[in-house]
């Protein structure tokens, strides 16, 4: 029954009013019981928003406004509230910089005069609260922390910490050992079923790749 509504709701999401549609994405975010899991949230935002979100990844990255086109973020990856995701600055170099002469959304252009350009965050990506990311930025790694309130202005290795204004590199999570062992894991490639089995043992790093790393893909 929850995922005929659901459906339902999707259908309506056509309706191009961005009231209707706030309240559609509420709806179906409560009828598929959360975002984590939520496959007609992910459905809505890859087909009118070209926004495309991975399983087990929540938070502010579902809102539209807050997240360009052109954005794809992994799975298991965390999103505070109020973060921009930007893949399209306004067009300074122009006679004026308002969008009313660059987007065709605004009527005056039959096409866009800039393009966004694309944003990749992996999996299991931690973002904080008011972070902003800007367009010279256009990959995020798995594993990567970003501290609340930073700017990000240029790429972030997998599972490196960054913090501040603009956004530098404060220290990586694991040694590159241990990095490149997890990214061959991959464990966000698991069956839910499976993640779920293991969670006890994510504790500790040492151990999860005692246990599961093999020198190949363990998925």
């Amino acid at each position: 029954m929850r995922k005929i509504l659901s459906n339902i709701l999707c259908k309506f999401y056509v309706i191009d009013n961005r009231i209707i549609r706030i309240f559609l994405r509420k709806m179906i975010n409560i009828v598929d019981g959360g975002q984590y899991y939520s496959v007609n949230l992910r459905k809505i935002l890859k087909k009118y928003h070209n926004v495309e979100i991975g399983i087990g990844s929540y938070g502010s990255c579902f809102d539209p406004v807050k997240t360009s086109p052109n954005t794809k973020i992994g799975k298991y990856t965390s999103v505070a509230s109020n973060v921009h995701f930007y893949t399209r600055n306004h067009a300074y170099w122009k006679v004026s910089s308002h969008p009313v002469f660059y987007n065709k959304l605004l009527g005056n252009l039959k096409n866009d005069t800039v393009e966004n350009t694309k944003l990749e965050i992996g999996n299991d990506v931690w973002i904080g609260q008011n972070v902003v990311i800007l367009p010279s930025c256009s990959k995020i790694g798995n594993g990567a922390v970003i501290g609340a309130g930073a700017i990000v202005t240029k790429d972030i290795p997998d599972y490196a910490i960054v913090t501040g204004v603009p956004a530098n590199i404060l220290k990586y999570r694991f040694s590159q050992e241990k990095i490149k062992k997890l990214n061959e894991i991959q464990w966000w490639n698991w069956s839910d079923e499976k993640i779920r089995k293991e969670a006890t043992k994510f504790e500790s790093v040492n151990l999860f790749l005692e246990e599961f790393y093999q020198g190949e893909n363990d998925n």
